[in-house]
């Protein structure tokens, strides 16, 4: 088990067969399991530690990503979240969006200015996910002018659904396939007033012909995993931007 992990077990608490586990950083998962008898700690922190906090990432274009909700009901075969949903051994379904005010609270910890990728284990704007629990994110972005969110989402035309607080907000779409240009128009038609960017991220077939001049950053990555597609170098070059930024697993197929 890791020590970080062990460091911030602050206490189980055992009542009447319900097993609860509290975090030292904050984070309480509300589930309980009932007739546990006896399980192992790893096995309970498995089940009731919810992942993925605010934390420091490697993405090129963030400095840490923010999941107050976790979830998506897109169903993309490639999908990297449902992965390390996954991979967690999270015992509620990935398709089920869910919410967790607690995380709301992540960013006003951190003064220092930083750029936070909004709901990288999720599509904001996914079926399932709570008009109400995107009216909280927002307030936290007002509340923080200091730091800049980023938000991603394949459903691009909803932005125009929400005020999005301007000076601290962009808002970006992804491309996986040329069939899905429409929605970087539905980007561009959101106006000037945002940063807006563009990942083509897995990218899976030519661009050849889509306009990226409206959007201000495009990023291109690679799929990744044992049946990743690799990207021809036509697929690549096919893009055009004044100023295209490509991830770090792409860089290799240039």
């Amino acid at each position: 088990m890791p020590r970080c992990i062990l460091r911030s077990l602050l206490k189980l608490q055992i009542c009447a067969g319900h097993v609860q586990l509290r975090i030292s950083y904050g984070i309480i998962h509300p589930g309980i399991l009932q007739n546990v008898g006896f399980i192992h700690v790893r096995q309970i922190i498995q089940f009731l530690v919810i992942p993925f906090p605010m934390n420091k990432t490697n993405i090129e274009f963030c400095d840490f990503t923010w999941n107050p909700i976790v979830g998506c009901r897109h169903g993309c075969s490639y999908c990297w979240a449902r992965g390390q949903h996954d991979r967690f051994y999270y015992p509620e379904k990935f398709e089920m969006p869910r919410f967790y005010p607690n995380r709301l609270k992540e960013p006003y910890q951190r003064k220092k200015p930083a750029k936070i990728f909004v709901c990288s284990m999720a599509d904001i704007f996914s079926p399932g996910v709570k008009d109400e629990w995107i009216h909280r994110v927002l307030k936290v972005v007002a509340d923080n002018p200091q730091h800049t969110f980023q938000f991603l989402s394949k459903k691009p035309a909803r932005y125009h659904d929400f005020d999005f607080p301007l000076g601290n907000t962009w808002i970006g779409t992804s491309v996986d396939y040329a069939r899905h240009a429409d929605r970087i128009d539905q980007l561009v038609s959101c106006g000037c007033k945002f940063i807006s960017f563009v990942l083509v991220e897995p990218l899976l077939s030519s661009m050849e012909g889509i306009d990226f001049s409206g959007v201000d950053f495009l990023f291109v990555g690679a799929q990744t995993g044992p049946d990743a597609v690799i990207p021809s170098r036509e697929w690549i070059y096919s893009i055009k931007h004044h100023h295209p930024i490509y991830k770090e697993n792409i860089r290799k197929f240039l």
